[in-house]
């Protein structure tokens, strides 16, 4: 039986684990964004590098992450929606999330640019990038 068959039928341990696992999601995910917002906050937000590291965390790791869970059906924030709403909340949060990511990134190349250094040399730079040629699927 799978997850959203389960919820609907009301067992109720796996509604339990379903909602637990999902609220450690969301508080995992704001952890993480709040904690890297801080780092970001402390470096000082006058530096082009820290607005790449902040635009890069909230479009990935919380915009991102965030509309993944808005489909899941134990999700207790979209619980109450229908899929219309559901999907609609998904694709304005991935276009955010895109949107944060490709400014991002366009900071840090002109930063590279900037700088005469060349591009996508590190291994942060070449994942970086793979992940962001995974957007558009």
């Amino acid at each position: 039986m799978t997850a959203e068959a389960s919820l609907k039928t009301g067992e109720p341990l796996v509604n339990c684990l379903a909602v637990a696992f999902n609220t450690i999601n969301h508080v995992l995910i704001g952890y993480v964004t709040i904690y890297l917002s801080y780092v970001s906050y402390m470096n000082g937000f006058g530096k082009l590098f820290t607005w790449h590291m902040f635009l890069c965390t909230i479009g990935y790791q919380f915009f991102m992450a965030e509309s993944f869970l808005t489909l899941y059906s134990a999700n207790s924030w979209t619980v109450l929606y229908g899929n219309e709403v559901k999907r609609r909340w998904h694709w304005v949060l991935q276009a955010v999330g895109f949107v944060a990511i490709f400014v991002g990134v366009g900071l840090e190349i002109y930063i590279k640019e900037d700088n005469g250094r060349a591009h996508f040399k590190s291994d942060h730079a070449i994942t970086g990038m793979s992940w962001s040629g995974c957007l558009d699927k």
